[in-house]
């Protein structure tokens, strides 16, 4: 079964909450879209749009980000193995895929 942005959108919105504390803006940009999380409010958002300002962009397959969210590969090996590009805050990033 292929994992769609829909079924990524609606499992990060789960791991999220209301408030997980990162306090930015994090999109990831994936294969047939992207899955956008700003947590600089309360309640978190999590929607789907492209153009909307970030602190923090992770690109990633649609399965990179299944398996990561699995906890079947590490994010940090991801990255260092080139399959995750990450653009703008590292710190961020590292802090949003503790919590998916």
């Amino acid at each position: 079964m292929a994992i769609t942005l829909d079924m990524l959108t609606e499992a990060i919105r789960k791991k999220v909450g209301e408030d997980c504390g990162i306090r930015g803006r994090v999109r990831f940009d994936l294969d047939d879209g992207c899955v956008y999380v700003d947590a600089t409010q309360v309640p978190n958002i999590v929607n789907n749009d492209p153009t909307l300002p970030t602190d923090c962009t992770i690109k990633m397959s649609n399965e990179n980000l299944h398996r990561i969210m699995l906890q079947e590969v590490n994010a940090l090996q991801s990255f260092l193995t080139g399959h995750i590009k990450i653009q703008g805050n590292m710190q961020l990033a590292m802090a949003i895929t503790k919590i998916i």
